[in-house]
């Protein structure tokens, strides 16, 4: 009878560790990433991601330009791959833009800024991968259009996105 008691408790306490290791799996949802392409093209861009479930995901990055532009891209992601939101995905995001616009001020005659505002819609495509540490790395692609004013010379119609990213899963 010992024996069968110590049989069923070890059992158990085997089936508690199991869970509370795909417990812990899934409780880590969250993502911060820092995209080293960017920095490359003179851009600091950083990105936060929550993982809603195993095959989708939202997400914003915050793009600041050493030229006083700056992004803000809201996105959702959906997965493919195997593991938890992992793998290849497509993502639908948004743009605001705000770019400094340098312009010369004829009633005064001196060279003045101004702040150019847009928004814009878009589609991507990229790949995710992760380590058990929770280390990321990611590639991704996205082009989009901006729905408001394209006529000046900063404000093009078409808005991109690239990265390639590492960063931490929690």
């Amino acid at each position: 009878m010992k024996k069968v008691c110590l049989l069923v408790v070890l059992l158990f306490s085997f089936l508690s560790i199991k869970s509370q290791e795909l417990n812990s799996a899934i409780t880590d949802r969250n993502e911060i990433k820092l995209n080293t392409l960017s920095l490359i093209l003179g851009r600091f861009s950083v990105s936060y991601e929550y993982l809603l479930n195993k095959k989708s995901s939202i997400g914003s990055s915050i793009i600041y330009s050493f030229d006083n532009d700056f992004y803000i891209s809201p996105y959702y992601r959906f997965f493919f791959g195997k593991e938890y939101a992992s793998g290849f995905f497509l993502e639908g995001f948004g743009m605001f833009s705000s770019i400094e616009e340098a312009f010369f001020n004829q009633t005064n005659l001196t060279n003045d800024t101004k702040n150019v505002n847009n928004f814009g819609l878009g589609a991507g495509l990229g790949s995710k991968w992760f380590s058990n540490n929770g280390i990321i790395a990611e590639i991704n692609l996205g082009l989009g259009l901006n729905l408001f004013d394209t006529s000046n010379r900063y404000h093009s119609e078409v808005i991109g996105k690239a990265g390639i990213t590492f960063g931490y899963r929690f």
